[in-house]
C-alpha cells in the first residue's frame, strides 16, 4: 500500500510496497500448514502464550488479572475477564538481561493474494513507560532470521484505557515471524501490558488513523507532472523533520514531499485517499504537519470529487521545525476524496511533511477544546518536559501522600490529565509541560481560555498558563514565553474555574501551554479539564445560575454545560423521573432513588398505575368488563351468564 511512484523505494527485503499484496498467512508447525487465523490468536486467559513463545534472553512477560500496581498496570483485561500479560519499567531497572521483553510467533508463510489482519490491545501507562513495537521478521527458515522491520511502534505513556492495534500485514511470498516487544523507559513506573490477540482473514477494517509505520494505508501518491516533486514515505529524510510524529523517534515514518534536481517552484504532488461513502455523516479530519522555513510551499487539504477540488485548509507560514496539528470536519452526502497536496515554494533550505492522519466520528471540536475523555486532542507534551501530564483517573505513585484525587469534572467516569509528584525519582524545579496546537490571534485581538484546575496537598507545587509566541522576526524561529497566570492555590477536594484574557496583535500565531512545576516535597497534585478557547472577552455564562436541582454548572467555550445531581437530568437539570408523569389514571408520581413510584387511586394498580380490575380481560365468551368498585362487573351476552359469563345453555 505504499509509495510506488518517483522511482522510490521504501522496502525492506522481502516486504513489497508497490501494488497492494495483503497476504493471508499459514503457519509452518512440523512441516504442515496450520491456519494462522486460529493459531496466531490468543487471550491469555489460560495463564499459557498460546503459539508464542517468550525470548527467554529477555525480560520475561508476566501474567496479569487486575492492577499489577496501583499506579500503572491495566485495572482489568479486555472484557473486564480473563488474562493478560505485562513488563514493568521497574524489571528493566533492575535486570542485566537485554532490558526487553520478545514474544514471538511461530514461523508463518504467505500465500498472495489472500489478506491477514493483524490486531491486539494494549496498555501503556505511567511516566517512565518505554516503547511498545511490532517486528515483522522475514525468515529463511524455522529458525533464521534474514532481517527485522518495524512495523508499529508506540512511545512513552498514552491514556489510561486499553487501546487496538490493526495492521493489514503486506508480505510477499515467503516466510516470516512476529515479535513483540517491550522496552523499559528511563525509571521504574510504568507498565506495558497486551491482551487479545487475533489474525483474521481479510484486510483490516474500521482502522481510523494512518501512522505510515507500515504503509501508506489505501491512500495513493500523484506526483507532479514534470516528474521532479513527490510525496514519499521514509525515515529523518534530508531536509525533513528528524522525528516522526507518532513515536517521536529517529526510526518512524512519515510522508515528506521530495524535491529532485531540477524541481520547479510551483509543482505540486498529491496524497489520495480512498473514496469516502456517500452519506458519511459528520466526521473530523486531523493531522499533523511539518512546515519550517519562508518561501518552503504550502500544504493544503482539498475534497476531491467528480475531479473537481476544493480548499478546505492550507498552511503557508514558517511555524517552526517541530510537528503541528490541523482538523477538518467533512460532512458531505455525495462520495468524495480527501488530498493532501504540497506545493513547491521558491527555496529549498526545508521540505514539508505530513504525519498521523485520522478520519474520525462526529464533527471535530472547537480549536484548542479538550475535555481529555479520549486522548489528549490537539495537545502534547513539550519536548523540555522532564515528566509527563499523565491522562487518566488520577492514580498515582505513591497514594499515601494525595489526600483525595478527584473525580471527572464534567462526565461520569472520565479522564483528566495531571501531574503526579509522588515519585521518589522527581526533583525540586523539574516541569510536565503540555503545549497547544498553533493558534493565531483573532480579529478583536481578544481570546478568553477557559479551564478548571484541581491543586492539592501539603507540600507546595505551581500550575503557570500562558503563551508561546512564534516570532521569526531574524529569520531564525524562536519562541517568546509569556506567562499569563501563575499559582500555588489549593483547590481543595473539587474543582475550580479559570478565566484568562489572551490578548495580541491581529495574525500572531502562538500556543498555549499548561506547566506543573515540582515544589520541595512529593505530598502535592495538580490537574487540569475542560480546556476551551472562546474568541473575544470572557463571559461567565454560569453566573446566572442556570442550572437546576443543585446541579453544577461548567463554562463549554461560548456556552455552558450541567452536571446534574441524580435522579435529576436534561440541558438544566430541569428534569427527574416523574417529569413525564409516567403515573396514569391520576396517580400521584414520587422520585424514589434514581426512578419513581406511583401511589395509585383505588381500584388502579401496577408500576403506573396502568391496570385496574378488568385489565386482565376477566369477562368471557364477548363479555363486557366494567369496574365495580374494587372489583369488576361483567355484561354478559346472550345466551352466556355467570359472573364471569362463563355459563351458558349447556352448563351443567
Amino acid at each position: 500500500m505504499a509509495m510506488v511512484s518517483e522511482g522510490y523505494s521504501d522496502s525492506p527485503r522481502g516486504i513489497a510496497m508497490g501494488v497492494p499484496k495483503i497476504c493471508f498467512l499459514i503457519l509452518v508447525l512440523s512441516g504442515y500448514y496450520v491456519s494462522a487465523a486460529s493459531r496466531l490468536n490468543c487471550t491469555f486467559d489460560d495463564n499459557n502464550l498460546c503459539s508464542w513463545i517468550q525470548d527467554t534472553t529477555t525480560l520475561s512477560w508476566k501474567f496479569g488479572s487486575g492492577i499489577s500496581t496501583n499506579s500503572t498496570g491495566p485495572k482489568q483485561p479486555v472484557g473486564r475477564k480473563g488474562r493478560y500479560i505485562y513488563v514493568s519499567s521497574y524489571e528493566g531497572t533492575q535486570s542485566d538481561n537485554e532490558k526487553i521483553a520478545r514474544l514471538q510467533s511461530a514461523v508463518f508463510t504467505s500465500f498472495y493474494p489472500d489478506a491477514g489482519c493483524f490486531s491486539f490491545y494494549y496498555h501503556m501507562f505511567g511516566v517512565h513507560v518505554g516503547e511498545l513495537r511490532v517486528i515483522l521478521v522475514p525468515m529463511q527458515d524455522e529458525k533464521t532470521p534474514l532481517g527485522r522491520q518495524v512495523i508499529w511502534r508506540r512511545r512513552g505513556t498514552q491514556p489510561d484505557k486499553w487501546l487496538q492495534l490493526k495492521d493489514s500485514l503486506n508480505v510477499t511470498e515467503g516466510h516470516y515471524r512476529i515479535d513483540i516487544e517491550a522496552e523499559g523507559g528511563s525509571g521504574f513506573v510504568g507498565d506495558i501490558a497486551i491482551d487479545e490477540i487475533t489474525m483474521k482473514s481479510g484486510a483490516c477494517s474500521g482502522v481510523e488513523l494512518c501512522d505510515f509505520e507500515s504503509s501508506l494505508c489505501g491512500w495513493t501518491i500523484e506526483g507532479s507532472s514534470q516528474g521532479r516533486y513527490s510525496w514519499r514515505r521514509g525515515v529523518k529524510l534530508p531536509k525533513g523533520p528528524s522525528q516522526d510524529h507518532t513515536t517521536m523517534t529517529e526510526v518512524g515514518y512519515y510522508l515528506q514531499a521530495v524535491a529532485r534536481d531540477g524541481a520547479q517552484t510551483g509543482e505540486r504532488t498529491s496524497l489520495v485517499s480512498p473514496e469516502l461513502d456517500e452519506g458519511l455523516g459528520p466526521h473530523c479530519l486531523t493531522f499533523w504537519y511539518y512546515r519550517p522555513g519562508f518561501s518552503t510551499g504550502k500544504i493544503s487539504v482539498l475534497k476531491r470529487r467528480n475531479d473537481k477540488e476544493t480548499l478546505q485548509w492550507s498552511a503557508t507560514r514558517d511555524v517552526g521545525k517541530s510537528w503541528h496539528y490541523g482538523q477538518i470536519t467533512i460532512d458531505e452526502k455525495t462520495s468524495l476524496r480527501i488530498v493532501f497536496q504540497a506545493e513547491k515554494g521558491p527555496r529549498n533550505e526545508n521540505e514539508m511533511a505530513i504525519d498521523d492522519i485520522e478520519i474520525k466520528n462526529g464533527a471535530c471540536g472547537q480549536i484548542a477544546e479538550c475535555n481529555f475523555n479520549t486522548n489528549y486532542c490537539s495537545y502534547f507534551l513539550n519536548e523540555t518536559s522532564d515528566f509527563a501530564w499523565l491522562l487518566g483517573t488520577g492514580r498515582v505513585v505513591n497514594t499515601q501522600f494525595v489526600d483525595k484525587i478527584p473525580a471527572d469534572n464534567s462526565v461520569e467516569n472520565g479522564m483528566f490529565i495531571y501531574a503526579d509528584m509522588t515519585p521518589p525519582s522527581l526533583k525540586e524545579g523539574q516541569q510536565a509541560v503540555l503545549v497547544s496546537e498553533i493558534l493565531e490571534v483573532p480579529v478583536g485581538r481578544i481570546s478568553c481560555l477557559i479551564f478548571y484546575y484541581h491543586s492539592d496537598g501539603r507540600d507546595s507545587a505551581i500550575l503557570s498558563v500562558g503563551k508561546r509566541i512564534l516570532d521569526n522576526t531574524n529569520k531564525d524561529l524562536k519562541y517568546n514565553v509569556q506567562e499569563v497566570y501563575r499559582s500555588t492555590y489549593k483547590t481543595g477536594s473539587g474543582w475550580t474555574e479559570k478565566f484568562l484574557i489572551f490578548a495580541g496583535n491581529l495574525g500572531t500565531l502562538y500556543q498555549l501551554y499548561f506547566r506543573a512545576t515540582k515544589g520541595s516535597g512529593p505530598r502535592a497534585f495538580i490537574a487540569v479539564d475542560d480546556i476551551s478557547l472562546i474568541a473575544g472577552p470572557c463571559e461567565d455564562y454560569c453566573s446566572s445560575n442556570p442550572c437546576l436541582n443543585d446541579g453544577s454548572c461548567i463554562n463549554i467555550g461560548n456556552s455552558f454545560k450541567c452536571v446534574c445531581q441524580k435522579p435529576f437530568f436534561g440541558d438544566k437539570c430541569e428534569e427527574d423521573p416523574c417529569t413525564s408523569n409516567p403515573c396514569l389514571n391520576a396517580g400521584v408520581c414520587s422520585i424514589n432513588g434514581n426512578s419513581f413510584k406511583c401511589a395509585c387511586w383505588t381500584p388502579f394498580f401496577g408500576d403506573k398505575c396502568e391496570e385496574d380490575p378488568c385489565s386482565s380481560n376477566p369477562c368471557l365468551n364477548d363479555g363486557d368488563c366494567s369496574v365495580n368498585g374494587t372489583s369488576f362487573k361483567c355484561s354478559c351476552r346472550r345466551p352466556f351468564f355467570g359472573d364471569r359469563c362463563e355459563e351458558g345453555m349447556c352448563y351443567n
